[in-house]
């Protein structure tokens, strides 16, 4: 069609979501607009018929407000951005959701299609009407299924043409599709979809569009369509009911079939990764049988990863590349669990006995040096002087022991060590004879001051009893 100041537009902009309901419908309010391209030989008029690629199923309708640029726009202020529209005008922003996957973001040829952009019948002035106080409301077949203000736009008219014009300079005759409310849905061949804006004044008239299917199908090179259960959801709204996943007849048949049963189907159908357990109710004997929702990303699920997985990118080599024993909650590695054994315990090992004592042993270790680690005793250095004589009662060590220590290993290990130093005490004093030393006995004293303190003599002779 041509355009209605006599050329065409050098671009059309569409942005994503722009009316407080719809952002409700979609969950999320965005902090600033976003927006896609449309080609203008998308353009078409009232009463030209929209047609539905073949092998498509969604076909979505979007009415909205067009704002018609008529004069140069490059970076202008918000407050100025409503000067700069000369025409207000009735749009529906059609689009196939069959081929949303192929174009991401872009939107090229879900909705870019000829045909696909509306416009009209009338063009209303810019400069009589109020941008704040417009009424948009949508019809199909009759019905009405979208009616709503633009006081309840998330970003004004003014506001979009200033945050494009930073980086784009819009032209005389660019159009602007400022988004749709909600209750966009889904048409079929056959319905017809009728768009107006008034303000209670004026009225650009009602811009009707009928639903044709194409004749002839999509060539086989390129994208072809396709659907699954989440662009069906985004395409036809909250009010999507696919209808009964699991009759009465398969529900009775998963009941009476053993899960391992069910497991080895799986094996025999190429699913070697995947395992089916059954969820165990509170009530005893109850067994549970339904539908549930599962993660978007199915690495073990082979079917449907190389259908839609979109291949392996990073978030799923990292997902995969993680290691196979994890803490629960943080997901660290169990390599991790080795470095500090003090504040984090080994992995489990089988309850073998060998390996229960192993565990006693281990467990008792990392007490004595969680205490250790309390109250540390600095290290004195060895005494200067000749090695003493080995023990003779057999022991095969000096018989010498520095006050503070405590043997590496026997039932004193992992004893918390004294703290502070003691009080001194004379160094000569009377002490007690050992047993069976005789005359000949060394005198035994306790720990002292000084570099002699908790030293312990042995007989002289070797011939004790």
């Amino acid at each position: 069609m041509p355009h209605p100041l006599g050329n065409p537009p050098s671009k059309i902009i569409a942005v994503h979501l722009n009316f407080r309901s719809r952002a409700a419908e979609r969950g999320r309010i965005p902090a600033h607009p976003s927006y896609f391209l449309k080609p203008p030989s998308s353009l078409a008029g009232t009463q030209e018929a929209i047609v539905r690629p073949r092998g498509c199923r969604l076909m979505g309708f979007e009415g909205e407000v067009a704002l018609v640029i008529g004069s140069r726009a490059r970076r202008v202020r918000p407050e100025d951005g409503w000067r700069h529209v000369r025409w207000v005008t009735a749009a529906n922003d059609a689009g196939v959701y069959d081929l949303r996957y192929a174009d991401r973001g872009s939107n090229l040829r879900s909705k870019g299609a000829d045909g696909f952009t509306p416009i009209g019948p009338r063009l209303l002035d810019a400069t009589e009407l109020d941008p704040g106080a417009l009424r948009l409301r949508t019809w199909v077949n009759g019905e009405l299924v979208q009616d709503d203000t633009t006081d309840t736009l998330l970003f004004p008219f003014g506001e979009l043409v200033a945050d494009l014009s930073r980086l784009v300079t819009l032209e005389p005759g660019d159009v602007i599709l400022t988004g749709t409310p909600a209750g966009a849905s889904v048409v079929q061949p056959g319905d017809v979809v009728e768009v107006e804006v008034a303000d209670g004044r004026l009225s650009t008239g009602v811009l009707r569009s009928p639903i044709a299917d194409a004749d002839h199908a999509l060539d086989p090179w390129g994208a072809q369509p396709r659907t699954d259960r989440g662009e069906e959801e985004s395409a036809y709204g909250p009010a999507y009911d696919p209808g009964p996943l699991l009759d009465e007849n398969l529900a009775g048949e998963l009941r009476s079939v053993a899960v391992a049963t069910i497991s080895a189907q799986l094996r025999r159908r190429g699913l070697a990764h995947m395992s089916v357990d059954a969820v165990h109710p509170a009530t005893p004997g109850t067994r549970m049988v339904g539908v549930a929702h599962t993660l978007r990303y199915l690495p073990l699920r082979e079917d449907l990863f190389e259908k839609y997985g979109t291949g392996m990118n990073a978030q799923k080599r990292a997902i995969e590349g993680t290691p196979a024993r994890t803490r629960a909650g943080d997901g660290r590695p169990a390599g991790h669990l080795r470095r500090n054994p003090g504040r984090h315990p080994r992995p489990a090992r089988p309850a073998t006995r060998r390996g229960r004592g192993r565990d006693r042993r281990r467990a008792a270790g990392q007490r004595g040096r969680r205490r250790s680690r309390t109250a540390r005793v600095p290290r004195r250095s060895p005494p200067v002087g000749p090695r003493p004589p080995p023990c003779p009662l057999g022991h095969g060590r000096a018989g010498r022991l520095r006050r503070g220590a405590r043997p590496a290993r026997g039932p004193d290990r992992g004893r918390r060590r004294r703290r502070g130093r003691r009080t001194p005490r004379p160094r000569h004093r009377a002490g007690r004879r050992l047993p069976g030393a005789g005359a000949a006995g060394a005198v035994h004293h306790r720990a002292g001051a000084g570099r002699g303190g908790g030293r312990r003599s042995v007989p002289a002779r070797a011939d004790v009893a």
